[in-house]
């Protein structure tokens, strides 16, 4: 009781669809366990930083300058 607004996430697609389907107050789904990502909604957020560097350092995004 007295929840106004629910954030989702981490619960994998048919969890998301059960809780949706039953909670009264509006929701929104933030991350979902996939296969690909070996069910760490979140690693493509931990990874992004290591993923850009490597990039960078390739020259992969125009005007920008590789690490050292």
């Amino acid at each position: 009781e007295g929840c106004d607004f629910n954030i989702a996430m981490g619960l994998c697609v048919g969890h998301d669809s059960l809780f949706l389907k039953h909670a009264e107050a509006l929701t929104t789904v933030f991350a979902v366990k996939d296969r690909l990502l070996g069910h760490n909604p979140l690693a493509a957020l931990y990874q992004s930083r290591q993923y850009y560097r490597r990039l960078r350092t390739r020259g992969g995004i125009p005007g920008e300058v590789g690490e050292g």
